[in-house]
C-alpha cells in the first residue's frame, strides 16, 4: 500500500474516531444520544471518497461502536445491544452503499 494511501485511511478512521467521542460527549448534555455529528461525518466520507475508503469508515464507525458497546455496557444499559457486532458494524457498513 503506498504511504498516501495509508495517511487518508488513518485521517478517516481519526474524523471517525473524533465524531463518535463528540456524540458520546453530547450525551452528557442532552437526555438521549443525538448522533448528528458522526452521522454526519460518515455520510460526508461516503460521498467524498470512493466506494473503498467509505466502507472503511462505516466499518470504523461500526467497530467503534461495539467498543463502547463494551465498554459502557451494563446489564440495564442501552449500549449492551451495541456490544453485538451483527448489531454495530453490518448495518453501519451498509451507509456506504
Amino acid at each position: 500500500m503506498k504511504s498516501g494511501k495509508i495517511t487518508r485511511l488513518a485521517v478517516i478512521s481519526a474524523i471517525v474516531f473524533v465524531a463518535l467521542a463528540l456524540d458520546t460527549l453530547f450525551k452528557t448534555f442532552f437526555a438521549f444520544q443525538p448522533a448528528i455529528v458522526s452521522m454526519l461525518c460518515i455520510t460526508t466520507v461516503c460521498l467524498a471518497f470512493d466506494l473503498k475508503e467509505g466502507l472503511f469508515a462505516c466499518f470504523v464507525f461500526g467497530l467503534l461502536s461495539t467498543v463502547r458497546g463494551l465498554w459502557m455496557g451494563g446489564l440495564t444499559s442501552f449500549w449492551t445491544s451495541f456490544a453485538n457486532p451483527f448489531i454495530a458494524i453490518i448495518p453501519r457498513v451498509g451507509i456506504a452503499f
